[in-house]
């Protein structure tokens, strides 16, 4: 990512700041990869169904003239007996063509 004015961002997790449920104790310290280029946050755990309720942490952004600001993230987890099921009240003609968009929409 870049700032306003060109210059590179790095971003960092602050482990220090993470908190989370109990359930979540054996992956806490390693359960999320964040890219420091792009800031993309990964999953880095297979969840299980007695996993519940959510991680909650900092993001540093930093640029190159070393300013920074911070961001709290919150990650909930939703297990099969949560899962949340949408259903489209729009009509059928309306909704297949866009079939593609909508299964990556809610599966990425």
């Amino acid at each position: 990512a870049t700032h306003s004015e060109g210059l590179p961002i790095t971003y960092t997790l602050i482990q220090e700041s993470m908190e989370a449920d109990p359930t979540h104790e054996a992956v806490q310290e390693s359960a999320f990869i964040l890219n420091p280029e792009t800031g993309v946050l990964s999953l880095n755990f297979q969840p299980t169904a007695s996993m519940h309720g959510m991680f909650e942490f900092e993001v540093e952004a930093t640029d190159s003239r070393t300013e920074t600001a911070r961001t709290e993230v919150k990650v909930y987890l939703i297990s099969d007996r949560n899962r949340v099921f949408f259903t489209f009240n729009n009509p059928l003609p309306e909704v297949t063509p866009q079939e593609d968009f909508i299964a990556e929409t809610f599966t990425a």
